[in-house]
């Protein structure tokens, strides 16, 4: 099983690569056709960084929030709500109840 940080990091190593490779072919671009590839490419990089910054504020925010004592505290009893909730349907269905 894959953890998010894992999977996350995996996510900024391969837009690493892709930047790096962009920008190698920059400077092997040498046609104004090669050059449009180019830009469509750097285009759609672009909008992979912004998803990619967006999910990556979601679950910094996400960390920072359960860090925090009170809202923490909160939220640890959500997920215990949650937890019986699911316990009393899920429970006599024979299914076990997932983790929260």
């Amino acid at each position: 099983m894959i953890t998010l940080r894992s999977y996350l990091a995996g996510v900024v190593g391969r837009l690493r690569e892709t930047g790096d490779a962009l920008a190698a072919q920059v400077s092997d671009a040498r046609d104004e056709a090669q050059l449009l590839l180019l830009r469509r490419q750097v285009l759609a990089f672009k909008q992979r960084v912004l998803q990619s910054e967006l999910v990556l504020d979601f679950y910094g925010d996400a960390v920072n929030t359960r860090t925090a004592p009170r809202p923490s505290a909160l939220l640890s009893a959500c997920d215990l709500l949650a937890v019986q909730s699911m316990t009393r349907v899920l429970t006599p269905l024979g299914h076990s109840v997932p983790r929260s």
